[in-house]
C-alpha cells in the first residue's frame, strides 16, 4: 500500500474550537507542593498506574521495577529479573499483569504481586508499548520495531521505519493505528494489524520526534520535537491544528490527562501543563533534576506522578484548575 505524504509546513488547519497558539503565554497558577520520595537507586526511566488507579509502578537504571501503594506511597513489592535498565513498564488492561523490556533487550511478562517473571516474550527491544486492549505489543530496539500480536505471541512485523533511530511509538485508542517518531521530521502511520504504511505527516518536526500520544478518545494525536515544539494532529485526515512552544529543551515524555483536557510535558527541569481546546499553557512547573524522563495521569484522574535523573518520584494531586486559564 502507498503511503500518502502531507506536507504540513505551510499552513495549520483552523477549526471552531482549536487555536494556533505562536507564542507561549505564561500566566502561572501555583500548584500545591508535589509528595516527593525517594524511589530508585539510579534514574527513573518509566512510570504507570494500575488501572484501578491503586498502585503505581515505576522502572529505574538500577534494573529494578517498584510497586507503591497509592493510599500511602509505601512500597509493595520490588521485581527483579533483568541484567540492565529497565526503560519500559505496560499495564495490561485489566491490570493484573504487565510487561517490562530493558537494555538487556529482554521482554519479561510479569504477575502483578508476584517478584518474579512469568514469561520471557520471544521479542526483543528495549523499550516496549502495549495497546489499550493488549492486543499489540511493540518493541523498540536502535531502528527496528517489532509488532506482535499479543494474545497470539505472534510476530507481525519487524522493519525500520527510519533509517538510524525509531525514538517513539504510540497506538491509538481503537488499536487501528500505530503513529511512529524516529531521527527524522516526519511521523508516519502503520495500519493494524497489517502494520502497513498508510500515511506519512512529513516535516512534523525539526530532526527528531521525540514523543508521541493519542487522547484517551482518539481525537488528538500529540507530539513533540527537537525544536520544543508541541503539536496537536487530528487522526484520519493527518491535519496540524494546534501547536505550543515550550521553553524548555530536552523533552522526554507526554501524557494526556484521562478526560483528555490537557496533555502534560516533561522536559529539562520542567513539568508544563497544557490545555487542550484552546491550546495554551495553563501551568509550567519548575523541577530541581535536570532529566524528567517519565509522566502518568493516574487512570481516576487524581494523580500525576513523574520520575526524574534524581531517583525520586513527584506526585501532584490533580486539581480542576491544573489545565485551566
Amino acid at each position: 500500500m502507498a503511503m500518502k505524504s502531507a506536507r504540513m509546513e505551510a499552513g495549520v488547519s483552523r477549526r471552531p474550537g482549536f487555536n494556533l497558539i505562536e507564542k507561549v503565554r505564561f500566566e502561572m497558577k501555583s500548584l500545591q507542593a508535589p509528595i516527593v520520595f525517594k524511589a530508585h537507586e539510579s534514574h527513573i526511566i518509566d512510570v504507570a498506574f494500575t488501572p484501578d488507579s491503586r498502585f503505581l509502578l515505576s522502572a529505574g537504571m538500577d534494573n529494578m521495577i517498584q510497586q507503591w501503594s497509592v493510599a500511602d506511597w509505601s512500597l509493595v513489592q520490588a521485581y527483579e529479573g533483568h541484567e540492565k535498565s529497565v526503560n519500559s513498564v505496560c499495564l495490561t488492561s485489566e491490570g493484573s499483569r504487565f510487561v517490562t523490556a530493558s537494555s538487556d533487550k529482554s521482554l519479561f511478562l510479569w504477575e502483578l504481586g508476584s517478584g518474579e517473571p512469568i514469561e520471557k516474550l520471544a521479542i526483543k527491544g528495549s523499550s516496549a508499548w502495549l495497546s489499550g486492549g493488549d492486543r499489540y505489543l511493540a518493541a523498540v530496539e536502535g531502528a527496528w520495531l517489532t509488532v506482535m500480536d499479543f494474545n497470539a505471541r505472534e510476530i507481525l512485523s519487524r522493519y525500520k521505519p527510519f533509517p538510524k533511530r525509531t525514538t517513539s511509538l504510540a497506538f491509538s485508542p481503537d488499536e487501528k493505528w500505530l503513529a511512529v517518531g524516529g531521527q527524522g521530521d516526519d511521523i508516519r502511520i502503520f495500519n493494524l494489524p497489517s502494520c502497513e504504511p498508510v500515511h506519512e505527516i512529513a516535516l512534523a518536526h525539526e530532526g527528531f520526534v521525540l514523543s508521541l500520544a493519542f487522547s484517551p478518545d482518539g481525537k488528538y494525536l500529540a507530539s513533540t520535537g527537537y525544536e520544543q515544539k508541541l503539536r496537536l494532529w487530528e487522526p484520519g485526515e493527518w491535519d496540524r491544528v494546534g501547536e505550543i512552544q515550550l521553553e524548555k529543551q530536552g523533552v522526554q515524555s507526554l501524557s494526556f490527562s484521562p478526560n483528555g483536557d490537557g496533555v502534560a510535558v516533561a522536559s529539562d527541569h520542567t513539568l508544563t501543563l497544557v490545555a487542550v481546546e484552546p491550546a495554551f499553557v495553563a501551568q509550567a512547573v519548575t523541577l530541581d533534576p535536570k532529566g524528567v524522563y517519565c509522566l502518568a495521569f493516574s487512570p481516576d484522574g487524581n494523580w500525576l506522578a513523574c520520575g526524574s535523573a534524581d531517583k525520586r518520584i513527584r506526585l501532584w494531586k490533580v486539581v480542576p484548575s491544573f489545565f485551566e486559564d
